[in-house]
Parts: structure tokens; C-alpha cells; sequence
């Protein structure tokens, strides 16, 4: 059974890792291909064809790709009527109880953009750290509209996240 944990644990591997490839065929996604447009954008995605709400893009990141391949980097969760969100996180859940269900308060806010999120750093089994970013319908942070998992890039700190202060 695909959940989304399961796919959490894929971040960083290779777009030809035997078990990104076997996942994508199980989800019934196109399987990504380096294209010209990827010499202009610098990025791959799995095709969400099936509208499953579900949408994989892989990127080269320095320490995260296998020669020079594009590693997944992040993870679109935007239904979860086919896949549950992560974490036990649902849509109807508040900031209250995504920090009760995620065990502490959100570690950062974006500056900006993104006015409706509330940022975890997660660490993987294999000591990597991403971002867990959850976009709520408001600025009341009343209910989940939808969940990003994304790379933890250390810049972004200091360009556009601020510490979480609640």
C-alpha cells in the first residue's frame, strides 16, 4: 500500500532509483525524462495525468543526486482522497492540531510569500532534513488546503523563512 510516509522516504533519491521508478508505475504517473525543457527550467516532473493529487519534481542538488541526475525534491500533496496526507494530517485539521499530531510547533514561517503556511524541518532515517510545509485555507490556519514536501535549503533561512513565533 502507497502512503504518503512511504513516499516521504524517497526524497533525495535518483529519478532511475529502482524504487522511485517502481512507486511512479504503481501511482500510474508518467515515468520523468530529461527534455529540452529541462535544460530551461533545471527540474523533472512526474505527470499527474490521473489528477491523483500527487506531483513528484526532481532537481540536481549538491550531496543529493547520483551523477549529476535529478533526485526527487519535492512532493506535492494536494487531495487526499487518494493518498492520505502525511503525518495523520487531514484537510480539516487546524495549526492546533497539525502541532499536536506533528508534536511541536512549526519551526519557521515564510517572510513573504506563503502567507498561509507554517514550515517543520523533518529529519529522514537517513539524517537528511526537509520541509514539511503546510498551506492552510487562511490566515486563521483553520483547515489544510494542502501539504509540500521539499528540500531544506539552509539559504532559505535567511532569505525567506523567519523563525515561527507562536
Amino acid at each position: 500500500m502507497i502512503t504518503a510516509n512511504k513516499l516521504i522516504e524517497l526524497m533525495y533519491l535518483s529519478m532511475t532509483d529502482p524504487k522511485i521508478i517502481e512507486i511512479i508505475e504503481k501511482m500510474g504517473l508518467e515515468q520523468p525524462t530529461i527534455t529540452e525543457e529541462y535544460e530551461e527550467e533545471k527540474a523533472v516532473y512526474a505527470d499527474d495525468s490521473l489528477n491523483s493529487g500527487i506531483v513528484f519534481t526532481f532537481k540536481e542538488l549538491n550531496g543529493y543526486s547520483s551523477n549529476g541526475e535529478p533526485c526527487l525534491v519535492k512532493i506535492d500533496f494536494t487531495k487526499e482522497d487518494v493518498i492520505a496526507f502525511p503525518y495523520k494530517l487531514t484537510s480539516t485539521d487546524n495549526y492546533i492540531y497539525c502541532c499536536e499530531k506533528l508534536g511541536r510547533n512549526a519551526d519557521y514561517r515564510y517572510k513573504r510569500f506563503m502567507k498561509t503556511s507554517k514550515v517543520w524541518v523533518q529529519t529522514l532515517d537517513n539524517k537528511k532534513l526537509f520541509k514539511l510545509i503546510v498551506d492552510f485555507r487562511d490566515t486563521t490556519f483553520s483547515k489544510i488546503k494542502y501539504i509540500l514536501v521539499m528540500d531544506f535549503n539552509e539559504t532559505e533561512l535567511t532569505q525567506k523563512l523567519i523563525p515561527n513565533e507562536d
